[in-house]
């Protein structure tokens, strides 16, 4: 059977915005301190001008900016995130590629900050950040989590054991621990329980 791609993640705008805003920051600095630097002030050369005081300020201002803009945009400007009927694939924090099978996944969350999705699994926590549909990425995973443990339950038998030296409320608490984990219905219950206390 052919994998279906169910949908994929769009790239949000927010981290690069940051990024661009950090350097036009770093930008605006350097011209700033330039114009008011004590040397331009007094007077300069044009070869001072372009060797010393626009290379020294550069380094103070628009160089910092730009590496913090690099680390940001390394870190959380390369996720991407396609869902499909069988796994959830892509690039998580710091571009790690990841593939993962929906029977793995435990867990699904959203980071409304980030503007990403997280995934549990076995293997741990993977958050896949500045993805714009974040939110329908979240719906499309919990979506198939709920279709796959419902398909799960209708195949597999339930299988009680019963012990004969139990007391019925033993035995009651033994079903409401089955009810709770998922592995009866709230009508099974009911009728173990009246079963049990003879009602």
């Amino acid at each position: 059977m052919e994998e279906k791609i169910i949908i994929k993640s769009e790239i949000s705008k927010v981290i690069r915005g940051i990024c661009i805003s950090f350097l036009g920051f770093g930008v605006i600095l350097w011209i700033w301190l330039v114009k008011n630097s004590p040397e331009v002030a007094d007077g300069f050369s044009l070869n001072y001008f372009f060797t010393s005081i626009l290379p020294y300020y550069f380094s103070l201002s628009v160089l910092p900016c730009a590496i913090i803009s690099f680390i940001i945009w390394y870190i959380y400007g390369h996720s991407e995130l396609t869902v499909t009927d069988k796994r959830v694939y892509g690039k998580a924090l710091f571009g790690k590629r990841v593939d993962i099978p929906l029977d793995s996944i435990s867990a699904v969350g959203t980071s409304s900050l980030l503007k990403g999705v997280s995934v549990a699994s076995s293997s741990g926590r993977l958050l896949f950040t500045a993805i714009a549909n974040y939110n329908e990425m979240h719906k499309v995973i919990s979506d198939l989590l709920l279709e796959r443990q419902s398909k799960n339950r209708g195949n597999q038998p339930t299988i009680v054991k019963q012990e004969v030296s139990q007391s019925n409320a033993d035995e009651l608490k033994k079903y409401k621990d089955l009810l709770d984990g998922g592995v009866i219905s709230q009508e099974e219950f009911e009728a173990k329980k009246k079963q049990l206390l003879n009602l």
